[in-house]
């Protein structure tokens, strides 16, 4: 008991101030909440055998009533001591219905390939049945991925489409998909997805277009754009990559920002102009928009910095390059900090940054930076 009462004590006062910045609480409310994830850490620590009808009665089973406790044990889920207690709580409550916590406990089932609780996928289909919209998503992957229902799945997704409440990636209504990395799709992505595996591209499509123009969802808009870029249709893919870009998602700005870089490096080694046996490419048609090359590569610099912002570690590693090249070495190196903050550049930022400010070696950035957007784009 002691030792339970020490661990409730020393839960980090930051861990729920954070949970209040991103609007996941209230900040009046972070005293109550730290008081009550005190309560789980205990309850969890000497009361492992209750079941749910035990902590939760089924009188006081609300929604808001459990969605409040759902709220609290997944912030305590942020923090590696806490997990463990948060999770024996979370699934306490997926036993007592509640759409977060069967949200989160089933995904993470069905994510590491050991989705086993069959009443919990039944409450799981009652769930979905009130059209809460990502229960309907997640109990059609598992029509779909266990039970090989897929036309009931694709019924369902068609009807969170077109009916239920759309909650966009990023808004605090996500929180439990969006701060702890489950991969939890939009309905309009598992259609799309299952409609191309049976070779059925058109209605593929159709769903994607419903994703990017009905729902505004980004990731639709930057399926689309990197499909018609591969076309060639330029034009096309520079509006779609800005409306998922203008959507604050940072792997749009960067890759919008390296459409820009990768057509300022063009046309600087194009020369004047095209020869006149091969004549205009699509690239050269879109240059040509830009009487000055260098104001391609001002845009594209205005794009990763963006990027930059969120953390994305690619377009910093860009920025590093590109500031570089302009002498600016005291920003490039705090272009080098977000690189090396990010898993996905981390290493290679580490191994630039003996050499980053030995104007003596060169970093080309065309050759070994840049994701080239238009590979394959005459």
């Amino acid at each position: 008991m002691q030792e339970a009462n020490e661990l409730a004590e020393r839960l980090p006062r930051s861990l729920f101030e954070s949970a209040a910045t991103i609007g996941v609480i209230e900040p009046a409310a972070v005293d109550i909440t730290i008081t009550y994830a005190q309560n789980i850490v205990r309850r969890s620590y000497y009361d492992c055998r209750l079941t749910a009808k035990d902590l939760f009665p089924p009188d006081l089973r609300s929604l808001m009533y459990l969605g409040q406790k759902a709220t609290v044990a997944l912030i305590l889920c942020r923090h590696p001591d806490y997990q463990a207690y948060a999770h024996w709580y979370l699934n306490r409550l997926a036993e007592a219905k509640d759409p977060i916590a069967l949200i989160y406990v089933l995904s993470r089932q069905i994510n590491s390939g050991n989705l086993k609780s069959t009443v919990l996928i039944d409450h799981l289909a009652e769930v979905a049945q009130r059209q809460f919209y990502d229960a309907m998503v997640l109990y059609g992957r598992v029509l779909h991925e266990k039970y090989n229902r897929t036309d009931e799945a694709l019924l369902l997704w068609k009807k969170a489409m077109d009916t239920a409440e759309y909650i966009p990636r990023g808004k605090s209504g996500r929180f439990y998909t969006n701060q702890f990395n489950l991969t939890i799709s939009h309905a309009w992505e598992m259609y799309a997805s299952v409609k191309a595996e049976q070779g059925d591209t058109k209605s593929a499509l159709e769903a994607v277009k419903d994703g990017a123009f009905n729902l505004g969802d980004p990731e639709a808009f930057k399926i689309l754009a990197k499909s018609v870029g591969s076309e060639g249709r330029l034009d096309e893919y520079e509006d779609y990559m800005t409306k998922a870009a203008m959507a604050a998602d940072a792997e749009a700005c960067h890759d919008l920002g390296s459409f820009y870089l990768e057509l300022y490096y063009h046309g600087k080694y194009r020369g004047k102009a095209p020869s006149k046996r091969n004549g205009e490419s699509r690239k050269d048609q879109f240059c040509k928009r830009y009487t000055i090359n260098r104001h391609l590569r001002l845009k594209a610099m205005d794009w990763l910095d963006v990027a930059c912002e969120g953390g994305w570690g690619p377009s910093a590693l860009l920025m590093a390059a590109l500031v570089r090249e302009d002498g600016e070495l005291d920003e490039g190196d705090g272009y080098l900090k977000v690189a090396e903050e990010d898993k996905k550049t981390a290493k290679r930022a580490k191994h630039m940054r003996p050499i980053y400010k030995d104007l003596g070696f060169q970093i080309f950035i065309d050759r070994e930076l840049l994701d080239k957007q238009l590979a394959g784009v005459n």
